[in-house]
């Protein structure tokens, strides 16, 4: 079964499961494609058209702009997740972010463990399984 994204994401808005997000205004979002100009489309179109912050339901924080590993763990530790950049996290100290080694795959980090897990192919994917 093929879903359109952009209706699912119309009808989730129309059922206010977005109403925790808040745009993102155009010079935090060039600054994300001056900064990673492989940045996935789907990804700064919804910050373009839904914006950054708490989707509640899912317990997840989008961040407004990507950030390295180095800005959230220790350099040692960071240096392990290199490749990743970190667009969100479950607010239960597991990271999600876009491994730009793997065709920008989202994958998660588990602060536990430090462990990498790959969740899906596309951004669209992994905001679907969010809210689905």
């Amino acid at each position: 079964m093929k879903v359109d994204i952009k209706t699912f994401l119309k009808s989730k808005k129309e059922e206010h499961l977005l109403d925790g997000l808040a745009a993102v205004d155009d010079v935090s979002l060039n600054a994300i494609k001056v900064g990673q100009k492989n940045a996935p489309d789907d990804y700064l179109e919804f910050l373009q058209e839904f914006g950054s912050g708490e989707i509640e339901t899912a317990g997840f924080m989008l961040y407004n702009g990507l950030l390295e590993a180095s800005d959230i763990f220790d350099d040692e530790t960071a240096a392990q997740f290199e490749s990743v950049m970190i667009f969100g996290d479950d607010m239960q100290g597991r990271c999600v972010g876009f491994d730009k080694n793997d065709k920008w795959a989202v994958v998660k980090i588990d602060s536990a463990d430090m462990s990498v897990k790959k969740l899906c192919e596309t951004f669209s994917l992994f905001v679907y399984s969010l809210l689905r």
